[in-house]
């Protein structure tokens, strides 16, 4: 009988051992890739709501061109999108992207660009993606990292010879 519970004694000692073990190493491993990833995604929310509203700004000074710029903004002071502004972040991204994102306040890349009520994409100005030159809103998704969308509303008038048409458009932010 003595042989028997030594034994027993032995297998729950080794037993305990290996289940300590694996708690030990999962909460190490859930720690590490879990905890900081989700740090890391809130920065990267903070980030990308601070550029949508400074987007929804009239920038500074606030008219702002290409080369006379402190903070991109895209809109008039009663929210409606400023085509010419929108034109000048095209260019400024297009010239010169890493300094578009430090005048956007952001370290991140970013990709904007406009929806009608419908879900359908819009051409303001002949272009439809602004911000990062490779990516659009068909292949954002292939990006291998971690990306928040937010999006925000603003009025799109379009002008004709006799009225001004206003419309509700999102404005669609992707930041990674």
């Amino acid at each position: 009988m003595k042989k028997k519970s030594i034994i027993w004694v032995s297998d729950f000692i080794l037993g305990l051992t290996m289940f300590t073990a694996a708690i030990v190493l999962s909460t190490v491993y859930m720690r590490n890739n879990f905890i900081f990833d989700k740090v890391g995604t809130n920065e990267l929310t903070f980030s990308a709501n601070s550029l949508s509203e400074t987007l929804m700004r009239e920038g500074i000074p606030n008219n702002w061109n290409k080369t006379r710029v402190v903070q991109i903004g895209i809109s008039n002071p009663d929210y409606s999108l400023n085509k010419t502004k929108l034109k000048a972040l095209k260019n400024l991204s297009q010239d010169n992207y890493e300094n578009s994102k430090k005048l956007l306040g952001t370290k991140y890349n970013y990709l904007i660009y406009f929806k009608d009520n419908n879900n359908n994409s819009l051409e303001i100005e002949s272009n439809t993606y602004f911000g990062h030159p490779d990516y659009n809103e068909f292949n954002i998704n292939s990006i291998e990292k971690d990306i928040i969308t937010i999006s925000r509303y603003l009025i799109y008038k379009v002008e004709s010879a006799t009225e001004i048409d206003a419309k509700i458009i999102k404005m669609v932010v992707h930041i990674w």
